[in-house]
């Protein structure tokens, strides 16, 4: 009877290979386990369906609003997401031009989406409250508890 000899593999499982990474918000593909399907959305007939075929309105905006839930830097929780006709509306308010940017960016990558109409507003006050209850669960009191 043989017995096994053991290794240390450990240095071979450590992988270095970065290509094809997605930010820690994007979804894996769906079809990510499929041989053809490295990682990589490119080709030259990525992104094309079938004849006739559109994604749903419901389904480009699930995929929105994941998108947006996701992103590490935009918090999505006073942003209304509506498509029709694969054109994304959101609407709502933000604490910056730069996370209006961002939303706006985010949308862009998702599938089927022919435009978008921006209409965040963006309320600076948003942020400063935001830090102000960093602060104060930091410092353990809340706001009414220091006036």
């Amino acid at each position: 009877m043989r017995k096994k000899q053991r290794t240390n593999n450990s240095q071979h499982n450590i992988s270095t290979h970065h290509e094809g990474l997605q930010p820690s918000f994007a979804k894996p593909s769906i079809d990510s386990h499929l041989p053809w399907n490295n990682g990589a959305q490119t080709g030259p007939h990525f992104g094309k369906g079938p004849k006739g075929y559109r994604r749903s309105d419901e389904r480009i905006r699930e995929e929105v609003s994941e998108a947006l839930t996701r992103h590490p830097e935009i918090d999505a929780g006073e942003i209304e997401v509506r498509v029709k006709d694969a054109i994304v509306t959101l609407s709502g308010t933000i604490e910056s031009r730069h996370i209006k940017r961002l939303a706006e960016d985010c949308v862009e990558e998702v599938m089927g989406v022919n435009d978008i109409n921006n209409e965040l507003r963006i309320d600076a006050t948003l942020s400063t409250k935001d830090r102000t209850n960093e602060f104060s669960a930091r410092a353990g009191t809340s706001i009414s508890e220091r006036t």
